[in-house]
């Protein structure tokens, strides 16, 4: 799912193996979360090092 820097959904992935539906790509900078539905691998990959989250840094 991606949100609006408000706060508000705008929107809704379904994957799924059995569509061909394997992944999405998040753009830098995008609010999202996901929800499982059942069970699964999660690969997240990201561009350069490492930083922890800072306190501001979730909605």
């Amino acid at each position: 799912m991606f949100y609006s820097s408000d706060k508000t959904e705008t929107e809704r992935f379904h994957l799924d193996p059995l569509t061909g539906n394997f992944g999405v790509h998040i753009p830098r900078g995008r609010w999202h979360s996901l929800e499982v539905l059942e069970s699964a691998v999660i690969f997240e990959v990201k561009d350069g090092p490492y930083t922890p989250l800072l306190p501001g840094d979730t909605l």
